[in-house]
């Protein structure tokens, strides 16, 4: 069957080599003129019998290293003078002011947390940082003050993976946070070690998962650099201290699923860059399943197929690879006029196809036998 199929691959590229040739052949004459986007199309087609062999894979459940992050609400208590404006402050200390007279203005505000009502308890987390975000925006009708405070931590999170047609699905099936911190003796750094992880996340028995204590520190202090900075907006034009500060202050209507996308990032980043250290335990093996050829045979149409072989095995020995290839295409050159459209479309994505993808073509032999494609004469 090896011999009928390559005889068949041969048959079938050659067909469709020549088909992409008279296409775009000046001889050839219908309604519809050739562009170049169908190049994707002939050579799509062209690319074997086989086809791209795909497989569904699956993996009992495994627990990994993450981040976790959340915003929540917080209260705030206000303080207004009539001269000099309002202070608006949250339970933590940070602060923000409004002052009197102006008739429009906004503040916005970045803090790292003094404390904290969203982990009261920070000895049993690995807190990478705690913020505070506030904002007031004041008009001639009214002053909208929010306050949020936002958190980031490590977890361990068990996720289901499995692999359907070739596309992976990663889904979180749990997260855990509880963790302590072991002091630092003669034989370990000091850690945060996750504890009583829940037999549901499949953690396999004498796996640790743990944060280095001095990593977890230089890491706070980075992460408090960042999340301090101002902005405001006076008189129509808004200023900010920091790249950050305005990011943050972008996605201030959707701040928790900014905190999120943050905390998906870094779990992406620890993923990549941590170290997992090889042993028997760290290896979840997986189930692959490939697609098998199933063969019913009605040996009532046998002759068929071995006709078909036969035949293509004997145009295979006559021909070759028949009279033209997609290698030929190679040697065409293009119109001036085409070159000119294209512009900077080589070096952006679909640019290409964007810029010249629509243009019609053919293909015309000159006088001195150079091959190429031009716009159509007869239009």
């Amino acid at each position: 069957m090896s011999i009928y199929r390559i005889a068949l691959r041969a048959i079938v590229e050659t067909c469709v080599s020549q088909g992409a040739w008279i296409w775009v052949s000046s001889f050839r004459k219908g309604e519809t003129e050739a562009r170049l986007e169908d190049f994707k199309m002939f050579d799509e087609a062209s690319r074997g019998v086989y086809g791209a062999l795909t497989a569904n894979c699956t993996w009992p459940v495994f627990p990994s290293l993450a981040v976790c992050g959340v915003c929540t609400e917080s209260s705030f208590s206000t303080l207004c003078d009539s001269t000099s404006g309002c202070s608006y402050s949250m339970p933590s200390g940070t602060s923000i002011f409004s002052a009197a007279g102006a008739s429009s203005e906004y503040h916005f505000t970045v803090a790292p947390s003094n404390g904290s009502s969203l982990f009261p308890d920070t000895d049993s987390r690995a807190i990478i940082s705690i913020f505070d975000i506030m904002s007031s925006a004041k008009t001639p009708q009214e002053t909208t003050v929010r306050a949020h405070q936002c958190g980031l931590w490590f977890c361990v999170r068990s996720y289901n993976v499995t692999v359907t047609n070739g596309v992976i699905d990663r889904v979180v099936t749990m997260e855990w946070s509880n963790s302590k911190l072991v002091p630092k003796s003669s034989a370990r750094l000091g850690e945060y070690v996750f504890t009583d992880i829940p037999p549901q996340m499949n953690a396999k028995e004498l796996t640790r998962y743990t944060v280095p204590a001095d990593s977890l520190e230089t890491l706070k202090e980075f992460m408090d650099k960042l999340t301090l900075g101002n902005a405001s907006r006076v008189a129509g034009a808004m200023s900010y201290d920091s790249d950050w500060i305005q990011a943050i202050e972008a996605a201030s209507q959707d701040i928790s699923g900014w905190v999120s996308r943050l905390a998906l990032s870094l779990t992406k980043d620890i993923q990549l860059t941590g170290t997992v250290r090889p042993n028997g335990n760290s290896e979840y093996s997986g189930t692959a399943y490939v697609m098998g050829v199933h063969v019913k045979v009605n040996w009532y149409w046998v002759a068929y197929p071995v006709s078909l072989m036969i035949f293509a095995f004997l145009y295979l020995m006559e021909t070759g690879q028949g009279l033209t290839t997609a290698a030929q295409m190679l040697f065409c050159h293009v119109s001036r006029t085409i070159h000119a459209q294209v512009r900077d479309g080589m070096d952006v994505p679909e640019g290409l196809s964007h810029h010249v993808g629509h243009t019609e073509v053919e293909l015309v032999r000159q006088d001195d036998g150079e091959w190429i494609f031009t716009e159509p004469r007869n239009h």
